[in-house]
């Protein structure tokens, strides 16, 4: 497919399908706030250090009479499944500004009988029914559309994670065909005086390949796990004893612009508890300074030493703590909440859950049913 390809054009409107993104675009992404309108919304300050390591990555890009409306990317990725590797599309920079947003649309399946009014009615299509008009395809058949693949019965899985009190988002997803196959969760580790710890290193080049297998191995029973972000750049810390690896983790210095705050307590806890010297010096005003958790592992009975490796990652970049996705299913989850002593904003934040949504396009039931079955493996890179 060429770099630019328009694929829709209906009245005012088109849709083009591009790989590399413009200074339009890098202005769009830049500019986006993510989050749940009424809770936390926020921007993405690092977005463009990542864009080359996205792999394949396709923008769909929505514009009315060439102004630009919103963007949805596909990034085509590897992903291990127990001992098989597998490509897999995940969605995401879904952004669409106004004037298609529905703010009377509910999160709701659609009756089948409404469906079929749908189909015969001549009313224009406005909103996320001319959404899913441009998109449906795409995500029908995502192989063929953007590679060229004839591969009309082939099985394709596309997969996103999506916040639960961000309807707009939710009911999109829902529109084309996605369902909710398991929950996130964030966790928050937080020291007010971060320490470096002796034993925690970067990992050295000569460790890493060894690593990455005993990475893979220890997520044989998630679904989703990728390998494409573990090392990025360079922040891949071990602890190590004695020359041995006994935990290690990738944790990434991430910094978001806060545009709101979720809720009255939050907001409360914002305004005017971050005054207090043991809050302030934690929270930079409009700002969120944190380090980004994956790629989490450790050695049986090692597990004690993951805190070292969330402070010690803290104190290196002058931050002071370490956000945490995971499926609230897995075991790696559970076992890093077992440890408690998180710290004091996990106990003063609420944190909003997301759900991990997948979209199966000619799978098989028995297929399908492991990622309900199998907790699945968060990348931190794709939360920020």
């Amino acid at each position: 497919m060429a770099d630019s390809t328009e694929v829709l054009k209906y009245l005012k409107l088109s849709v083009k399908v591009e790989q590399e993104p413009g200074e339009e675009i890098r202005n769009h992404l830049k500019n986006t706030a993510l989050g749940t309108p009424g809770k936390l919304r926020y921007r993405h300050t690092t977005f463009d250090t990542k864009l080359p390591f996205l792999g394949r990555i396709f923008f769909m890009i929505l514009r009315r009479s060439e102004k630009l409306l919103g963007s949805v990317a596909f990034s085509l990725r590897e992903v291990q499944l127990n001992d098989k590797s597998l490509d897999v599309w995940y969605i995401r920079y879904f952004s669409i500004q106004a004037p298609l947003r529905d703010s009377t649309f509910k999160r709701k399946r659609l009756k089948r009988s409404e469906k079929k009014k749908q189909k015969k009615s001549n009313k224009k299509p406005h909103g996320d029914s001319l959404l899913k008009k441009f998109s449906q395809p795409y995500f029908d058949k995502p192989d063929k559309y953007f590679q060229g693949k004839e591969t009309d019965n082939a099985p394709s899985l596309i997969y996103a994670y999506v916040e639960r009190e961000n309807l707009r988002s939710w009911n999109f997803s829902e529109l084309v065909g996605f369902e909710t196959v398991g929950r996130i969760v964030t966790s928050i580790f937080s020291r007010y005086s971060p320490k470096s710890h002796s034993g925690v290193s970067v990992i050295e080049d000569n460790e890493k390949e060894i690593h990455l297998e005993n990475l893979t191995k220890f997520y044989e029973g998630h679904t989703f796990f990728t390998r494409q972000n573990i090392y990025f750049g360079d922040y891949y810390l071990v602890y190590k004893k004695d020359g041995e690896i006994l935990a290690g983790c990738q944790a990434n210095p991430e910094v978001w612009e806060l545009l709101d705050y979720p809720g009255g307590i939050n907001k409360y806890l914002m305004k005017y508890a971050t005054r207090l010297p043991i809050i302030s010096k934690m929270f930079v005003p409009g700002y969120q300074k944190f380090i980004a958790i994956e790629g989490v592992w450790y050695k049986e009975g090692c597990e004690k030493h993951l805190h070292a490796l969330f402070e010690t990652a803290c104190a290196m970049h002058g931050f002071y703590s370490a956000v945490i996705w995971m499926d609230g299913e897995s075991p790696v989850y559970k076992k890093i909440l077992s440890l408690g002593k998180l710290g004091i904003i996990d106990k003063l934040l609420k944190t909003a859950e997301g759900d991990i949504r997948v979209k199966f396009n000619n799978y098989v039931e028995k297929d399908r049913q492991a990622y309900y079955d199998l907790p699945a493996y968060i990348s931190c890179f794709d939360m920020t």
